[in-house]
């Protein structure tokens, strides 16, 4: 092994759910949305936010911060690691969204999901972009990065998805069964289903609340090993916003 690969390896962290890997790694469109956190007057919101490296970069550039996560002890690990002097920027909010998600209208300024919308289903994600609209001010944005599966650990899904693709269905990216699907040797570091969502879906989920696609495109993948990456399309990136 390499010592690139040794260096790239160590972005990912098992997550203590079970519910596969995180990264660890900041790229350049969690830096985007750190700073723009940053420059906001009220809170931003962070789902599935792990350990916090995301939230706490953001904090630590002077954004207030909801941390919200299905598992509450990846929340103390990040209360723990934040600096006293910044943790009253710090809120967290264990649970699973969109149910935890209970705040007053236009009462957040910005939103981030790193590979985590798609561990829902349907009715889900519908139900979460709507609070989403509610909840955010006019003029805040969202910041979406979304998995593919193009990847190595999930090529055996890619002829059945391309296929969906071409006859257009609905939501061409859900994989129940997902442990089945892919080779034994990555079955133990993967949810049971996920449903990876692509520029059609995301934009037309969105736009049916009301938000309004600023920014999208597919990505390269930095953290991953390079072992695990295909052809370039590993991520999918979204910015959306709640006119004014």
């Amino acid at each position: 092994m390499s010592n690139t690969h040794r260096r790239r390896e160590i972005h990912l962290r098992y997550t203590i759910n079970n519910q596969g890997v995180t990264s660890i790694y900041i790229d350049n469109r969690a830096q985007q949305f750190i700073e723009y956190a940053a420059n906001q007057p009220g809170p931003v919101l962070e789902i599935g936010a792990a350990y916090g490296t995301v939230t706490l970069a953001a904090l630590q550039a002077g954004a207030t911060v909801i941390a919200n996560d299905i598992e509450e002890q990846h929340l103390k690990i990040l209360y723990n690691n934040t600096p006293q002097e910044i943790r009253s920027r710090l809120t967290i909010l264990p649970g699973c969204f969109p149910e935890v998600l209970q705040l007053p209208a236009n009462s957040l300024r910005g939103f981030f999901a790193s590979r985590t919308l798609g561990h829902l289903d349907f009715m889900a994600l519908r139900q979460g972009f709507e609070k989403l609209f509610f909840t955010l001010c006019p003029g805040s944005k969202l910041f979406i990065i979304s998995g593919t599966p193009y990847t190595r650990v999930f090529k055996n899904l890619i002829p059945v998805y391309e296929q969906r693709l071409l006859y257009n269905e609905l939501w061409p990216g859900y994989f129940p069964n997902l442990k089945k699907l892919v080779e034994k040797k990555y079955a133990a570091f993967i949810p049971d289903t996920l449903n990876f969502l692509d520029e059609k879906v995301l934009s037309r989920e969105l736009g049916r609340v009301g938000f309004v696609i600023e920014e999208s495109y597919v990505f390269a993948r930095a953290d991953l090993p390079e072992g695990l990456r295909l052809d370039g399309r590993e991520g999918y990136f979204t910015v959306a916003i709640k006119p004014r």
